[in-house]
């Protein structure tokens, strides 16, 4: 069967709209979607993926300015989903090695843990606060001090 000139055309389009890298440009954090501009482009509102969304939920959204994969379903991109971020000079990899996990945040507070040593590592700037609670029992470590609220404290 001979192919029309437009079929081929139309076959070469949502072959290169199957996988489309671009950038976060609008987002609805309520509707848990966002909008992608990837060339001239601006997708429509598409959902993101997350690395739990069951019993078990996580919550990272992607940011605006953050540069995205966009997969397209029969490349088609109203059916598409945005994978991950990707690393860009803008903003790279915060570590450089396979057996560390870390955090940057734009304040400068670092979370890191390395499964080589089987260190964690959480460091908040002095503005900041950690906060760890059990029912009725937490514990507050803040630039200040450290405050151990409980109905009951065991120093043995």
């Amino acid at each position: 069967m001979m192919r029309t000139e437009f079929e081929v055309s139309e076959l070469q389009r949502r072959l290169d709209n199957l996988v489309m890298i671009g950038v976060v440009e609008e987002a609805d954090y309520p509707a848990q979607r966002i909008r992608v501009r990837i060339g001239a482009l601006l997708t429509g509102w598409l959902p993101w993926t997350t690395l739990r969304a069951g019993l078990d939920r996580t919550w990272w959204a992607p940011e605006i300015g953050e540069q995205v994969l966009v997969l397209s379903r029969s490349g088609d991109p109203a059916l598409g989903v945005v994978m991950g971020a990707i690393y860009r000079d803008a903003h790279p990899a915060p570590a450089d090695r396979e057996t560390v996990s870390r955090t940057v945040r734009p304040d400068g507070t670092v979370e890191e843990y390395d499964r080589t040593t089987g260190a964690y590592m959480l460091d908040v700037t002095a503005a900041g606060k950690i906060v760890l609670r059990c029912g009725a029992s937490s514990i507050e470590i803040a630039n200040a001090g450290v405050r151990i609220m409980a109905p009951r404290i065991d120093l043995n």
